[in-house]
């Protein structure tokens, strides 16, 4: 029989984001006055450091994470469309001033850049699927094109917990004590579902994780904010604030702390339920998350419980 196929078409409102005007306080820029747009030209005073730091700010952006639930969609299934990048630099910084020419002198290239970028995704088996993106700013020389997979690990790890519901009636958690209590006392550990579906009870509290990565920039820091609040009454953001750095290279999973209201909730395997609002704090903070001079218990983090249980 002939697998079915599912076609998926998101269309928004997209547009390259505008360029704010050139203060008085900020570095000069490079001008060409034959560019339409800010384009990628490299000045000549530009420095090692300055290069290895756009290389690797401008090359991170291309992880793009796709609009879509983190469970693969099976062989003969593929999904194609429309989303929205967006992003944030360090505008006048030397790794983004010299790395870009302007058409003019009051022409910033913009901290907050926003343009379109298509998708298309095949599953292949039933745990990899194959993928292209394409994203380009139409007036100037950059763009992404880049091919990606997914390969579904954590359907294989059945025997591990996929979360946990905490207990109604459990001992004082001593909070000055760190690894000292045993948490079967606090919480009971959740199988995962043969099915992928869970249903979370009302006024229950539940600790899960999420599939993605998480990675937050030194000059951000990071809430969660629920994904869609027409979903219902479901809190995700008790511990929902990132700080500068969290995740550091390769990303952490963020562990999230959840409290259904007033109704059953029905959750499926890779289902979309939050998401992250990036702010730019004020400067970059001298030590970030994960520097080695803090504890920082949760980088690097899969899904655990806090640093006072075993």
């Amino acid at each position: 029989m002939a697998s079915a196929r599912t076609l998926l078409v998101a269309l928004m409102l997209m547009a390259p984001a505008t360029a704010l005007a050139h203060g008085a306080g900020d570095p000069p820029l490079h001008v060409d006055p034959n560019l339409k747009d800010c384009s990628v030209v490299f000045a000549a005073d530009l420095t090692q450091d300055a290069f290895r730091r756009f290389a690797r700010e401008f090359g991170s952006l291309s992880a793009f994470k796709p609009n879509a639930p983190a469970a693969t969609l099976g062989p003969g299934h593929f999904t194609l469309g429309l989303e929205q990048l967006n992003f944030t630099v360090e505008e006048h910084s030397n790794a983004w001033n010299d790395t870009f020419a302007h058409p003019n002198a009051d022409h910033d290239l913009g901290a907050d850049k926003s343009f379109p970028l298509a998708r298309v995704r095949v599953g292949v088996a039933d745990k990899l699927d194959l993928g292209a993106y394409w994203s380009r700013n139409p007036n100037a020389n950059y763009g992404w094109l880049g091919l990606e997979a997914k390969y579904a690990f954590a359907q294989s790890a059945g025997k591990s917990p996929i979360g946990y519901a905490a207990r109604r009636y459990t001992p004082i958690v001593d909070t000055a004590l760190e690894a000292g209590h045993d948490p079967d006392g606090y919480f009971e550990a959740i199988a995962e579902p043969k099915d992928g579906r869970l249903i979370v009870e009302p006024e229950e509290f539940y600790i899960f994780a999420s599939k993605e990565r998480i990675r937050v920039p030194r000059h951000l820091a990071a809430e969660m904010a629920a994904y869609d609040v027409g979903i219902g009454e479901l809190r995700t953001n008790y511990a929902g604030f990132f700080d500068n750095g969290f995740g550091g290279e390769r990303g952490t999973r963020a562990v999230l702390e959840v409290r259904p209201h007033d109704v059953p909730f029905l959750l499926e395997d890779g289902q979309v339920f939050f998401k992250l609002s990036f702010f730019r704090t004020l400067e970059d903070p001298e030590i970030v998350y994960g520097d080695k001079r803090l504890s920082s218990h949760y980088q690097g983090q899969a899904l655990r419980l806090s640093k006072h249980f075993r």
